[in-house]
């Protein structure tokens, strides 16, 4: 099977000195460049990206953000993150070891090598320490903060609660975000509910998007809400700039979301600026704000959104709770499912349909599809690979496949499993597909033991040509 990898190098420039680590002589780090791999001094087998800003010195401190990505992609996650934190003088540490999926341990070894870091070898304002990551990232991000019980806040993206976590009660800001079609959608606006019940601050906003790491842009915006709570909390000094700029950024985006027809998300918006600049912001301003607010509240167009919005999650809610037949099915041998069977049972036609027409109906039904793909290509794909059930596999993915055609990932995993199941002709054709959808990794291809049995047919070696320049 394939798994991407991303890896950016890092530049060095400008070197200035951190305070000494264990008796050594100070150590010198770059500034204002996204260093690829550092090695943490408690545990070097652990490994960070880090980034000082331009501004850092010994002699003062810094916030610092400690990222946790949940395929341990830390330049990747990093990247997203720096132009703030140059604007803002933050300090990112961002793991090359955090996992989600499998076990609990590389998380346990990753925190516990990353907190002495930010502790002992940076120069750090232990007050604002703040962690961020995207899905099972979010989730130790989460539980990383309520477990220290010292973080000032929490950045998370597309993940959800957990249910040792419900009864829990947090002292940190949390901002929290997902694409309009992630799977963690509902979960993610439910963690925002649960929050809001600690009395702290919080934020929750959606992206266009899938199940992925928010865009640069609300990975900044994020950084400067945080840096409002900090004033708030008299953890540094108030800035009128930065605030107001803030704001009026938020006010602009609320009427824009109102005048298209957007007023639920336009009546969201407003609240929220409104009670993150409170008594920071101009008085008039931040009560015309509420005004608004309330004004969509007691609005017809308002109460049709929530209903709208009610409907078709609940519609979703109650669609994935009835489909526990699924793994049981995929696992039936005598006579196995056939995927078109599944793909009938499954409705996806019909989702794919409603998901095309738009509106709030067709963003349900896309977060639909994508928690089925989910569970078919990546959860129910690994299990069977895991167990040898190469022919379920291959039928598992042929309905993800329905549901995402143009997914090459996904073809190149079913090559490997009917390669597996000794059917090389669908082999072929499915590798065929795999580099059509955009599958591009000649390495990958020669090397992969799941293709063994297809290395000396002139189809797979005129397949491999093709990608291999």
């Amino acid at each position: 099977m394939w798994i991407s990898r991303t890896l950016l190098c890092g530049l060095l420039a400008g070197f200035v000195s951190a305070p000494p680590a264990r008796g050594q002589e100070p150590e010198r780090f770059p500034v204002g460049q996204l260093v690829e791999r550092v090695a943490a001094v408690r545990d070097p087998t652990q490994t960070y990206a880090l980034y000082l800003p331009s501004a850092y010195t010994p002699e003062k401190k810094f916030p610092a953000l400690l990222i946790f990505d949940p395929r341990g992609r830390a330049m990747l996650a990093a990247e997203l993150f720096v132009a703030a934190a140059e604007a803002h003088g933050w300090i990112l540490l961002s793991s090359w070891d955090t996992r989600s999926d499998g076990p609990m341990e590389p998380n346990r070894k990753a925190l516990d090598a990353l907190w002495p870091e930010v502790h002992e070898r940076f120069s750090t304002d232990w007050r604002r320490i703040y962690a961020a990551g995207f899905s099972g990232g979010a989730m130790l991000a989460f539980s990383f903060g309520l477990g220290t019980g010292e973080l000032a806040g929490v950045i998370g993206c597309g993940g959800r609660p957990e249910e040792h976590n419900r009864k829990a009660r947090g002292t940190f800001a949390h901002f929290g975000v997902a694409g309009r079609t992630d799977f963690n959608y509902s979960p993610m606006r439910l963690l925002d509910s649960q929050v809001e019940g600690w009395g702290v601050p919080h934020w929750f906003e959606a992206f266009d998007g899938p199940h992925a790491w928010m865009p640069a842009a609300l990975a900044g915006k994020a950084i400067v809400w945080m840096e409002i709570q900090a004033m708030h909390a008299g953890l540094r000094a108030p800035d009128a700039g930065i605030v107001a700029d803030f704001f009026a950024q938020e006010i602009a985006a609320a009427r824009s979301l109102e005048e298209s027809g957007r007023p639920l998300e336009a009546l969201r918006r407003y609240r929220l600026a409104a009670a993150t600049v409170g008594a920071l912001g101009d008085p008039q301003a931040v009560a015309a704000a509420r005004d608004a607010a309330e004004r969509l509240a007691a609005s017809s167009a308002v109460e049709l959104a929530q209903k709208e919005e009610r409907k078709w999650d609940g519609a979703e809610a109650a669609y994935l709770s009835r489909i526990g037949w699924l793994g049981p099915a995929l696992a039936q041998r005598d006579p196995p499912i056939r995927s078109s069977e599944i793909v009938t049972r499954l409705e996806i036609h019909g989702l794919r349909k409603r998901a095309a027409a738009g509106g709030y109906a067709g963003i349900a039904a896309e977060r639909t599809l994508e928690s089925l793909f989910s569970l078919l290509a990546f959860y129910e794909t690994r299990d069977l690979f895991a167990a040898g059930e190469w022919r379920a596999a291959a039928t598992a993915l042929e309905v993800a496949l329905a549901i995402k055609p143009e997914r090459g990932d996904a073809w190149y995993n079913l090559a490997c499993a009917q390669a597996r199941a000794r059917n090389p002709r669908r082999a072929l054709e499915a590798l065929e597909r795999a580099v059509d959808n955009g599958f591009s990794s000649a390495e990958q291809m020669r090397g992969d033991p799941d293709l063994e049995s297809l290395r000396d047919t002139p189809e797979f070696q005129r397949i491999l040509a093709s990608i291999a320049g």
